[in-house]
């Protein structure tokens, strides 16, 4: 016997028609468990008074959706779910069940909620401590550093202040400061920046889901920082204008992760996509039917296709960064099994060749050219390029899967003796001091500044309110068209690494607890590459291995993509098999000796209870 409760009431499906339910992979595709339509006959009184009469012609339809709704089979919980009307005739009102992600995907309220429109907290904005935020005489916000404990400005785990450049005011934010006399280290012009994964939290918490896994709450992905240079202590103010459904996805995408929404319990869990392949494998008895049908394009997923990042424009972003696909395919590219093979090589070569290849050892990549951000851009040089490459995968085709939360640009600021300049501004050494409110003492000799760079499209500067209630639209302002109604699709989310320590710019290397702030430069700071770092500070002595490269490296964002097999992906096989149970889609299948990557299962539900044939869509591994 067959059965629905529809936010709290019973109502009875067709006891005649069977009802498929199709379960999928959320390794695979951006969806879970959802049925076809469930016929519920209007003869029975039941179901005439669940669906509020609206099979009779005088009724309002005013029903169309449950918010809680479970399908069950000889007492067995087969798909729980938001239930949608599909339609209504006298005889019979049709509904659609879409439970996990599937709920997610197609419910409104995710599609209609913008992430910088929710409360999702703020830093406090009056707090009178010298360690933390504070309210001076002038009714200027500064936030005091404490030295001599955690030098992460603001609240670990949940929100930073970095000195940021706007590139399209021309000011800093979070600039940093020092009194000598007290000996304190404080940031002004606040622009808060909130932790990744807090954000991700939070925002699933507004929603009513409680996170109960997260595979990347820990090092290094637990000290990404979305970077903002918006003067607010909001946290949703420093977000981009995106739906939930928007930024679940593209979290997903950039982290090459899964979300398991347990519909029922109201939670989630955040799913290492590394898993794909870890639950085991399963093998079953599959019938000798089946069919292949092959794709050019094939299945699409971050385990499958090319990958890129899709920079928004930034006067600052280093042309070293980022060799494009389509240059990769221009030029011979050599890998070489060390740099002193690559050197030896290259010297072997014709300046025309030398200068016509990409070369590369591990997963680094080199040029031979003319450096001019270097002192000496006469002489012809090996230059690391590359940091942020596509992942290739299949280089014969043209389709990308692209990633919009981004590694954030840096700025290289040359502070001398007598100038500092920056891209295209000469600032003086008087006028900078009174910028950062350091000491002459300071700048006796050349320093080099790295900080994050980036451009704001607010008409305003700052908004430190942090009430809930003043992140509304009025009526004048949406008549005269000043709400955004859609994500804007050319916004990206621009992130980088924490530094748990201090950066001490005179020494151009991280502080250590002995460095006087009297005598240098301290600074909060993050990195999108810990390569990138070294090689625009010229520190060789902390390369890490941290970086948001999309290619295998240790630490990398490119780690989460890395496997050790492949993809079958351009043949889908159709195989049915028998199970007693609903088969788990992300497991590992093996049918006849052959393992098996499950795009989806479906199931037929009816009077009798659960079929035992399934059917299901797979690739097979290699």
């Amino acid at each position: 016997m067959i059965n629905c409760i529809l936010d709290g009431k019973v109502g009875y499906p067709s006891t005649t028609s069977n009802i498929k339910v199709t379960y999928e992979n959320g390794f695979v595709n951006d969806s879970s468990e959802y049925t076809l339509e469930i016929e519920f006959p209007m003869t029975i009184v039941e179901n005439q008074r669940l669906f509020h009469f609206m099979h009779k012609f005088e009724v309002s339809k005013t029903i169309s959706v449950f918010s809680d709704c479970k399908l069950f089979a000889d007492n067995r919980l087969i798909v729980s779910g938001k239930g949608h009307v599909t339609s209504a005739t006298p005889s019979v009102v049709k509904l659609q069940i879409a439970g996990g992600k599937s709920r997610i995907k197609y419910d409104s309220k995710f599609e209609a909620d913008y992430i910088d429109k929710l409360n999702l907290g703020s830093a406090p904005d009056s707090k009178i401590d010298m360690n933390n935020l504070h309210l001076d005489a002038l009714n200027n916000l500064k936030y005091y550093m404490d030295l001599a404990g955690s030098v992460v400005p603001g609240v670990k785990g949940q929100y930073a202040f970095n000195p940021i450049w706007d590139e399209t005011g021309s000011y800093w934010m979070n600039i940093p400061s020092y009194n000598p006399t007290l000996g304190t280290l404080w940031l002004n012009e606040l622009a808060i920046q909130p932790n990744l994964v807090f954000v991700v939290k939070k925002v699933l918490e507004a929603e009513g889901f409680t996170v109960i896994r997260n595979d990347f709450d820990q090092a290094p992905w637990n000290q990404l920082i979305v970077m903002n240079c918006y003067g607010t202590l909001q946290i949703a103010k420093a977000l981009p204008h995106w739906t939930i459904y928007d930024f679940l996805e593209n979290v997903r995408k950039f982290l090459n992760a899964t979300f398991v929404f347990h519909d029922a319990e109201k939670t989630v869990e955040i799913v290492a996509l590394s898993e794909l392949i870890s639950k085991g494998v399963k093998e079953y008895k599959c019938l000798d039917d089946f069919a292949m049908e092959y794709e050019d394009d094939g299945l699409s997923t971050l385990s499958t296709s090319n990958v890129a990042y899709n920079f928004p424009e930034s006067e600052n972003r280093s042309w070293k960064e980022y060799i494009s696909n389509d240059i990769l395919k221009a030029y011979t590219v050599k890998s070489y099994s060390s740099i002193s093979e690559m050197n030896t090589a290259a010297q072997n070569m014709t300046v025309k060749d030398r200068q016509t290849t990409i070369f590369k050892v591990a997963y680094n990549y080199y040029i031979y050219g003319y450096d001019e951000d270097d002192t000496d851009d006469e002489n012809e040089k090996c230059i690391r390029v590359g940091y942020f490459n596509p992942l290739i995968r299949d280089s014969s085709s043209d389709n990308t899967d692209e990633i919009v939360i981004v590694p954030v640009a840096t700025a290289k600021i040359e502070i001398q003796d007598q100038k500092n300049t920056y891209s295209d501004y000469d600032i003086d050494v008087a006028n900078f001091e009174k910028i950062f409110h350091f000491t002459d003492v300071l700048w006796h000799k050349n320093v080099n500044l790295f900080v994050p760079s980036m451009k704001q499209e607010r008409n305003t500067k700052f908004d430190y309110q942090t009430g809930s209630d003043d992140n509304y639209v009025s009526v004048q302002d949406a008549m005269n068209g000043s709400s955004k109604e859609e994500t804007t699709a050319d916004e990206k989310m621009q992130v980088a690494f924490q530094s748990s320590v201090l950066y001490n710019y005179t020494k151009n290397c991280r502080a250590v607890s002995e460095d006087d702030p009297k005598n240098n430069i301290l600074m909060p700071f993050v990195f999108s590459d810990s390569r990138l770092m070294n090689d625009i500070c010229g520190n060789k002595d902390d390369d890490d291995g941290i970086s948001l490269s999309l290619e295998a490296l240790p630490e990398s964002i490119g780690s989460l993509d890395e496997s050790n097999y492949t993809i079958d992906k351009n043949n889908q096989i159709t195989i049915q098999f028998l199970s007693d149970n609903i088969p788990d889609p992300s497991n590992v299948y093996l049918f006849r000796g052959k393992k098996y990557i499950c795009e989806k299962i479906e199931v037929t539900v009816n009077n009798r209870g659960v079929d035992k044939i399934k059917t299901g869509y797979f690739y097979e591994l290699h």
